[in-house]
């Protein structure tokens, strides 16, 4: 059986090796990335500068800007301008009975009773600027707008608060777009579904970015909390984003916009993936998200907050953003989505069939000698998940990869390390290294199970929510532990639930003392920060110095890898198998033997964070490196080990550890 259980689990890596494959190759085929700026940035710098917004804009496409990130022009950019006036109408009445205003058509509205102190009066003389003012304005206001006066100057009476109509947009400026176009930069709009509250607003929007000039539009980042149509009319939006072929900007590590994954699943996932950077980060973490995570728009964010902006820091750093873009073989230009996932009905069922026959295996593997156990769970898993799959493929899919990294983390490590701890070897160093090797290999082998379940457009193109983080991360050590203690103890009782219940409460029984509560103190400070760090939440950020870390780690290595790997356990992953080879099975190299136990487990997480094309590649290589950089900190620790064991001997101190 277990012959048979290792070839279909073959044959399950095969398939997902098959179905992530044209996502690999569309990541290294799709090279082409966007650089957008902001409009608005771009503006603060011409001011600061004392120059026009033409030569920013000439300036920052010299240093490779490719894109402007544009709003919809709002009214009080208009009042600035001096193209129209807006006022209360309570203001209109106290200057027209102070004397302060003498308009004559003022006066002749106020007599007729036509200026209510609650409404918003627009006055312009271009009538161009009226009509669409006018329309705008009755799509959003529900036709609660009217031209009071149809000779110039024009009034224009909306019945709302001031406050509300002046940051109102009213749609994409003609000038700005004339100057985009005469640049040769693209537009990355930026409309919010804030004013797209009725059917007949959001198609006068929509359309607006629909019939711009080919060529000009890139891609729709939407503003706000909601994406365009949102919750009404997402079909109607769908419709009018892939009639144009209208691209939608998905913002990386945000929170999530709402609607997102239904209107990218009703325009199949026709986006592409947008980095925003933080201020302040280096340029090399800007493009690990081109070759990690797949982003082909980079919306690249200034020092505005420092007056004045610096246009020259602003161009050099656009400048470095592009150097290493083309120093890793990507290049800029317009962004179109990756798009290399599709649904491979059968590859994902032969992986399911593997991922069953891996978990027949892990129970093999951690001596839990019940061959019915051994047939029936994983028939009942392959039937769960095929079962689903035929409901709702794409959480049938979620749940494949949470459970292939639940099940192949405990396999690699019980497997290629503790069921090898009693074997003979000729070389203590040759074992460690050989056992190292064999559980980094089976890691990245359970990686690419997990790879294939997610190399479907769902997952590729960003719009699927990463569940399990915490699950995959914690939930292999209490197998782990069970069969290091099992293993350390010699303890070779039956995995009955009795037996289970009974050595669980052996230490309930014990007498409580103050190292006790010292160690579960310990324990629940680590196990915190280990779960806080898994998404920097709880507040829990980066020292600087592992900033400072990430940052060289960024500059010097193509793919920087995870730093509890390299610094934490492979170190003691090494450290604990040097001990036991050395004949050291105390309660000390269990514990960094359970620590190294990390290593697998954060490899296969590696992949799982890496829904993008370019999986396969950058997660082994991620991992690759951590393994390296790992050897070298633990070769580190057993020489100071060493030295500090020698040292302890000499002072006659023998058991020391």
């Amino acid at each position: 059986m277990k012959k048979a259980y290792v070839i279909l689990v073959a044959i399950g890596i095969l398939a997902s090796f098959l179905s992530a494959l044209p996502n690999e190759t569309e990541g290294f085929r799709n090279r082409s990335v966007e650089i957008a700026v902001d409009f608005e940035e771009v503006r603060i710098l011409s001011e600061d500068r004392g120059i026009t917004v033409y030569k920013t804009l000439l300036a920052l496409k010299d240093a490779g800007a490719t894109a402007v990130g544009l709003r919809e022009t709002n009214i009080r950019r208009y009042v600035a301008e001096g193209k129209i006036a807006i006022f209360q109408g309570g203001e209109i009445l106290n200057a027209l009975r102070t004397g302060l205003l003498e308009n004559p058509d003022f006066a002749a509205l106020r007599n007729d009773g036509r200026i209510s102190p609650n409404y918003t009066y627009i006055i312009t003389e271009d009538i161009d600027m009226a009509q669409r003012l006018l329309l705008r304005l009755n799509v959003a206001f529900g036709r609660q707008t009217e031209m009071l006066k149809s000779q110039t100057p024009y009034i224009i009476e909306i019945k709302a608060p001031r406050a509300s109509v002046e940051t109102f947009p009213v749609g994409l400026d003609a000038d700005d777009l004339q100057m985009l176009q005469n640049l040769g930069l693209r537009v990355v709009g930026r409309p919010a579904n804030v004013f797209m509250g009725s059917e007949a607003a959001l198609t006068k929007i929509l359309n607006e970015y629909a019939n711009l000039p080919e060529g000009l539009l890139s891609a729709l980042v939407f503003d706000g909390v909601d994406v365009a149509g949102f919750p009404d009319y997402l079909d109607e939006a769908a419709g009018i984003l892939s009639d144009n072929g209208i691209r939608i900007g998905f913002v990386e590590l945000v929170r999530r916009q709402s609607g997102i994954e239904q209107l990218m699943s009703l325009t199949n996932y026709s986006g592409v993936t947008v980095h925003s950077n933080m201020r302040g980060r280096p340029v090399a973490s800007i493009v690990n998200a081109v070759m990690e995570r797949g982003a082909r728009l980079l919306y690249l964010r200034f020092h505005i907050e420092r007056r004045p902006a610096s246009l020259e820091d602003a161009s050099l750093f656009v400048e470095d953003v592009k150097g290493e873009l083309v120093r890793y073989g990507f290049y800029t230009g317009e962004s179109s989505p990756l798009g290399g996932g599709g649904r491979w009905q059968a590859l994902h069922i032969i992986s399911m069939l593997g991922l069953a026959a891996a978990s027949a295996l892990m129970i093999i593997e951690m001596k839990i000698y019940r061959s019915r156990l051994t047939i029936y769970l994983p028939g009942v898993l392959f039937v769960f998940l095929a079962g689903i799959y035929i409901l709702s493929p794409d959480l049938s899919l979620q749940l494949s990869a949470i459970l292939s990294a639940l099940v192949f983390s405990t396999l690699a490590f019980v497997s290629q390390t503790v069921n090898r701890l009693n074997n003979k070897h000729s070389s203590g160093f040759g074992f460690v290294a050989l056992t190292i090797l064999r559980t980094f290999v089976a890691a990245v082998l359970g990686g690419i199970m997990v790879a294939g379940f997610h190399s479907t457009p769902y997952f590729t193109s960003g719009a699927a929510l990463f569940r399990g983080v915490v699950l995959t991360n914690v939930l292999p050590f209490i197998p782990i532990i069970w069969i290091l203690y099992a293993r350390y103890t010699k303890d070779a009782s039956e995995w009955t639930i009795a037996a289970v219940v009974r050595k669980l409460s052996t230490p309930l029984k014990s007498n409580i003392t103050w190292l006790h509560l010292i160690l579960f103190g310990i324990v629940a400070v680590v196990l915190y920060v280990y779960a806080a760090r898994m998404g920097h939440q709880a507040g829990m950020t980066l020292l600087p110095l592992e900033d400072q870390m990430r940052r060289l780690l960024d500059e010097i290595l193509i793919v920087r890898p995870r730093t509890k790997e390299f610094l934490i356990a492979y170190p003691a992953f090494i450290l604990g198998l040097t001990l036991y080879v050395k004949g050291n099975t105390s309660f000390l190299s269990g514990v960094l033997m359970a620590v190294g136990a990390l290593a697998p487990i954060s490899v296969i997480n590696t992949f799982m964070h890496f829904t993008n094309p370019t999986l396969l590649a950058s997660a082994t290589l991620r991992s690759f490196n951590g393994l390296l950089l790992g050897v070298f900190f633990g070769v580190a620790l057993v020489i100071i080990w060493n030295y500090a064991e020698k040292t302890f001997k000499k002072w006659g101190i023998e058991d020391w550890a």
